[in-house]
């Protein structure tokens, strides 16, 4: 998805965060109210094994959801999950049970027809609600109209503190150097000299650190570029292989995000204090196309059999929205996402590390899942 996200050179220039992990849920539900090829289009999207029966499919994903967002007093990690039922549509029992069951969804009966605009705002205030109010405009004006039938909508909240905290007497304005060669100031933070997972991956020209949340098996990632206007040429490497600390060939973007692949050294860390993402809300149709799935989107085409009897049932627009802000206590992440249906011996010197030009940022779990994934041209 992120290498759909970023396909064009003028993508680079603005920030980009998403949640791999908030659409996934979201389609995920969505994949269980489908039959024929649009459930095998989904299947290929999810990355589901396609002879898997489909009750063990859907209870898979489900357990591996709440595996992936279990939280610590220190970190909260929330799921929730959502579909919005017309008042006059029927919906199939057996639909209702798998998604209450596996993604712990309740349905909600709206009155589409009639007060669109209502439901839009009760379907955004759903969101907020169930993301400390970091996403609170996830449909926009006239994205729901009198011919909704279903909403799928999830929303994922993430607040973890750093294991090691920064100082914020330590915190200065720096520059930041932008890919246009141009400089801004902005709050930096810093650890020196502090012992930290690091790593140089030459076969993407860049470094990285992780930063560990508190009582948690998530963590921080942030890579960045040797050179300064790196980003671009940064972005392709990341879907290329190259080989891991084993000397394996691995995807450099599992690479990056596993901490096996990272040593242990004394890192002076210099790190914007940054938010990126919000809103406006980014229609995701057209990268979900590019993955290959078309039939939801084409009323002549979709199957929707497994949510109701009906007919010329259309995935209209799928909205998505991530934020993400990071300061010296830790970092905090919301993304929601929304499926409209229509119809060392000697010590070393520390490593330096600035993040001082446009990197990329992830938080992800031990087994390489990134709940967030994104790039920072021009910190806010």
């Amino acid at each position: 998805m992120y290498k759909a996200l970023t396909q064009n050179e003028t993508d680079f220039q603005e920030n980009c965060f998403f949640s791999p992990v908030s659409l996934y849920a979201a389609f995920a539900a969505l994949m269980a109210g489908t039959g024929g090829k649009s459930e095998t289009e989904l299947r290929k999207f999810l990355h589901a094994d396609a002879a898997t029966e489909l009750s063990k499919l859907h209870d898979s994903i489900g357990k591996e959801l709440n595996k992936l967002t279990a939280s610590s007093v220190e970190t909260k990690v929330a799921m929730s999950n959502c579909i919005f039922v017309d008042n006059g549509s029927s919906i199939h029992q057996s639909f209702i049970k798998r998604i209450k069951d596996c993604y712990k969804s309740e349905p909600q009966n709206m009155n589409f027809s009639s007060e669109p605009e209502n439901c839009r705002e009760k379907i955004n205030k759903w969101a907020a609600q169930n993301t400390e109010n970091k996403i609170q405009n996830l449909f926009g004006s006239g994205s729901i109209n009198q011919d909704t039938k279903f909403v799928i909508a999830n929303a994922l909240y993430f607040k973890g503190l750093w294991k090691t905290p920064f100082d914020k007497s330590e915190t200065h304005d720096g520059p930041f150097r932008l890919l246009d060669g141009t400089k801004k100031q902005v709050p930096m933070m810093s650890l020196r000299d502090k012992r930290m997972g690091y790593s140089k991956f030459e076969s993407m020209d860049a470094q990285a650190v992780f930063l560990p949340f508190t009582n948690s098996n998530l963590n921080m990632f942030i890579l960045l570029p040797n050179d300064h206007k790196g980003l671009p040429s940064l972005m392709k490497k990341l879907f290329e292989e190259g080989n891991n600390f084993a000397g394996e060939k691995q995807l450099n973007l599992t690479m990056f995000l596993s901490t096996a692949n990272y040593g242990s050294d004394k890192v002076d860390l210099f790190l914007p204090r940054f938010k990126v993402g919000g809103e406006p809300s980014l229609t995701m149709n057209s990268f979900i196309k590019a993955m290959g799935v078309h039939d939801i989107f084409d009323h002549t085409k979709a199957d929707f059999s497994g949510i109701c009897d009906g007919k010329n049932l259309v995935v209209s627009t799928v909205v998505h929205q991530a934020v993400l802000e990071v300061d010296e206590t830790g970092a905090e992440a919301a993304a929601a996402t929304g499926i409209g249906i229509m119809c060392m011996s000697m010590p070393m010197p520390p490593q330096q590390f600035n993040v001082d030009h446009p990197f990329i940022v992830a938080i992800a779990d031990d087994n390489k899942i990134p709940l967030f994934l994104g790039h920072v041209s021009n910190p806010q």
